[in-house]
């Protein structure tokens, strides 16, 4: 539960910020001035989402095997 809430965190402080942004972009048919600054601070978090998601599932999985 504690890495969920960790993914949910970065997520809801880096991520879905740049999701809005890209998004509102992207309906009115322009790209931001920034995007390419805005990719680089996606991709800096990617990997750290994506390791702790990994471990939560793995630790879902483990809980539900000794039960």
């Amino acid at each position: 539960m504690v890495l969920l809430l960790a993914w949910l965190g970065i997520f809801a402080r880096i991520s879905a910020p740049i999701n809005k942004r890209l998004s509102a972009a992207a309906y009115a048919g322009d790209v931001p001035r920034d995007a390419g600054a805005l990719q680089e601070r996606w991709d800096s978090v990617i990997v750290l989402r994506a390791v702790i998601q990994g471990l939560a599932l793995t630790l879902l999985c483990v809980s539900l095997a000794l039960r």
